[in-house]
Protein backbone atom coordinates (compact mmCIF):
# COMPACT_ATOMS: atom_id res chain seq x y z
CA UNK A 1 0.00 0.00 0.00
CA UNK A 2 1.32 3.71 -1.62
CA UNK A 3 0.56 6.09 1.45
CA UNK A 4 -0.93 9.91 0.38
CA UNK A 5 -2.34 12.08 2.34
CA UNK A 6 -5.44 14.47 1.73
CA UNK A 7 -9.25 13.07 1.39
CA UNK A 8 -8.93 9.98 0.04
CA UNK A 9 -6.69 8.73 2.52
CA UNK A 10 -7.00 10.88 5.64
CA UNK A 11 -10.87 10.17 5.36
CA UNK A 12 -10.62 6.78 5.08
CA UNK A 13 -12.30 5.39 8.59
CA UNK A 14 -10.75 2.02 8.45
CA UNK A 15 -7.49 2.67 7.76
CA UNK A 16 -4.34 3.79 9.82
CA UNK A 17 -0.83 5.12 9.22
CA UNK A 18 1.68 4.81 11.67
CA UNK A 19 5.30 6.72 11.15
CA UNK A 20 7.92 6.40 13.65
CA UNK A 21 10.79 9.17 13.60
CA UNK A 22 13.42 10.64 15.81
CA UNK A 23 16.03 13.45 15.05
CA UNK A 24 19.19 13.58 17.20
CA UNK A 25 20.79 16.93 18.08
CA UNK A 26 23.59 17.95 19.18
CA UNK A 27 22.99 21.36 21.53
CA UNK A 28 25.60 23.66 22.65
CA UNK A 29 24.06 25.62 25.98
CA UNK A 30 24.44 29.45 26.15
CA UNK A 31 22.88 29.93 29.62
CA UNK A 32 22.80 29.27 31.88
CA UNK A 33 25.78 26.97 32.58
CA UNK A 34 27.03 27.06 29.00
CA UNK A 35 27.97 23.33 28.00
CA UNK A 36 28.76 22.12 24.91
CA UNK A 37 27.95 19.06 23.00
CA UNK A 38 24.78 18.33 24.53
CA UNK A 39 23.26 14.91 22.81
CA UNK A 40 19.20 15.26 22.55
CA UNK A 41 16.97 12.99 20.74
CA UNK A 42 13.54 13.34 20.19
CA UNK A 43 11.22 10.60 18.74
CA UNK A 44 7.30 10.89 17.41
CA UNK A 45 4.78 7.92 16.79
CA UNK A 46 2.58 9.79 14.28
CA UNK A 47 -0.32 8.13 13.93
CA UNK A 48 -2.88 9.18 11.15
CA UNK A 49 -6.67 7.90 11.07
CA UNK A 50 -10.13 8.02 10.97
CA UNK A 51 -11.54 11.54 9.93
CA UNK A 52 -7.87 13.60 9.71
CA UNK A 53 -6.64 12.49 12.93
CA UNK A 54 -3.60 12.66 14.27
CA UNK A 55 -2.37 11.35 17.40
CA UNK A 56 1.67 12.10 18.78
CA UNK A 57 3.28 10.70 20.77
CA UNK A 58 6.56 12.36 21.48
CA UNK A 59 9.54 11.50 23.90
CA UNK A 60 12.63 13.85 24.58
CA UNK A 61 15.74 11.46 25.92
CA UNK A 62 19.19 13.38 26.51
CA UNK A 63 21.51 11.21 29.00
CA UNK A 64 19.18 10.08 31.95
CA UNK A 65 16.89 13.00 31.82
CA UNK A 66 13.58 12.52 29.67
CA UNK A 67 10.46 14.03 28.98
CA UNK A 68 7.26 12.59 27.03
CA UNK A 69 4.03 14.12 25.81
CA UNK A 70 0.62 12.58 23.45
CA UNK A 71 -1.67 14.49 22.17
CA UNK A 72 -4.37 13.83 19.96
CA UNK A 73 -5.63 16.79 17.27
CA UNK A 74 -7.15 16.80 13.53
CA UNK A 75 -5.02 17.83 10.76
CA UNK A 76 -4.14 21.67 10.61
CA UNK A 77 -5.18 21.83 14.38
CA UNK A 78 -2.69 23.32 16.88
CA UNK A 79 -1.89 22.55 20.03
CA UNK A 80 -0.44 24.58 23.07
CA UNK A 81 2.67 25.79 21.69
CA UNK A 82 6.16 25.91 23.10
CA UNK A 83 7.01 22.80 24.55
CA UNK A 84 5.06 20.46 23.40
CA UNK A 85 2.40 22.30 20.90
CA UNK A 86 2.70 22.58 17.26
CA UNK A 87 0.53 21.34 14.09
CA UNK A 88 0.75 18.91 11.47
CA UNK A 89 -0.67 19.61 8.31
CA UNK A 90 -0.25 18.23 5.28
CA UNK A 91 2.04 19.93 2.90
CA UNK A 92 1.52 17.74 -0.51
CA UNK A 93 0.11 14.56 -1.43
CA UNK A 94 3.42 12.54 -0.05
CA UNK A 95 4.47 15.12 3.07
CA UNK A 96 3.48 16.22 6.32
CA UNK A 97 4.80 18.79 8.12
CA UNK A 98 4.68 19.97 11.93
CA UNK A 99 5.57 23.83 12.48
CA UNK A 100 6.05 24.48 16.53
CA UNK A 101 6.06 28.23 17.33
CA UNK A 102 8.53 28.53 19.81
CA UNK A 103 9.55 31.85 22.35
CA UNK A 104 12.29 32.71 19.90
CA UNK A 105 11.94 30.34 16.99
CA UNK A 106 9.92 27.86 14.88
CA UNK A 107 10.74 24.23 14.46
CA UNK A 108 9.60 22.73 11.54
CA UNK A 109 9.36 19.21 10.67
CA UNK A 110 9.02 17.72 7.63
CA UNK A 111 8.26 14.03 6.83
CA UNK A 112 8.25 12.80 3.53
CA UNK A 113 7.02 9.64 2.20
CA UNK A 114 7.99 7.56 -0.89
CA UNK A 115 6.07 4.33 -1.33
CA UNK A 116 6.72 2.71 2.17
CA UNK A 117 9.74 4.34 2.92
CA UNK A 118 9.80 8.38 4.91
CA UNK A 119 12.05 10.51 5.50
CA UNK A 120 12.34 13.42 8.59
CA UNK A 121 13.92 16.40 8.11
CA UNK A 122 13.75 19.28 10.50
CA UNK A 123 14.45 22.90 10.57
CA UNK A 124 15.34 25.55 13.17
CA UNK A 125 15.03 29.07 12.73
CA UNK A 126 15.22 32.22 14.59
CA UNK A 127 12.17 35.15 14.75
CA UNK A 128 13.64 38.28 14.14
CA UNK A 129 15.28 40.26 16.96
CA UNK A 130 16.89 36.90 18.32
CA UNK A 131 20.60 35.97 18.25
CA UNK A 132 20.06 32.47 20.38
CA UNK A 133 17.65 29.64 20.90
CA UNK A 134 15.17 29.16 23.76
CA UNK A 135 14.13 25.66 24.59
CA UNK A 136 12.78 23.76 27.71
CA UNK A 137 15.45 21.72 29.49
CA UNK A 138 14.72 17.87 29.07
CA UNK A 139 13.47 16.75 32.21
CA UNK A 140 12.68 20.20 33.95
CA UNK A 141 11.14 21.60 31.57
CA UNK A 142 12.93 25.11 32.39
CA UNK A 143 13.74 27.61 29.52
CA UNK A 144 17.73 27.94 28.94
CA UNK A 145 19.36 29.44 25.68
CA UNK A 146 21.17 27.64 23.17
CA UNK A 147 23.18 28.21 19.74
CA UNK A 148 21.71 26.78 16.40
CA UNK A 149 20.95 23.48 17.27
CA UNK A 150 23.14 20.59 14.68
CA UNK A 151 20.99 17.57 13.62
CA UNK A 152 23.29 14.50 14.16
CA UNK A 153 20.96 11.64 12.78
CA UNK A 154 17.45 10.97 12.07
CA UNK A 155 15.19 7.74 11.41
CA UNK A 156 12.01 7.44 9.67
CA UNK A 157 9.58 4.20 9.06
CA UNK A 158 6.03 3.60 8.69
CA UNK A 159 4.63 0.73 10.15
Amino acid sequence: MAVAWGPSAANAEDRSVQIDASVTYVFNRLRPNPTSNIPVTHSYQVTLSGANQVDEQRTSQSGTLSYSSQSTRVLGQSGSEGKTGGAWRVAGPHSLVRERDLPQSTETLTIAVQGQSCEISVSNRLKPGFSEFKYPRVGSGEWQYFSAPQVTSTSCVIR
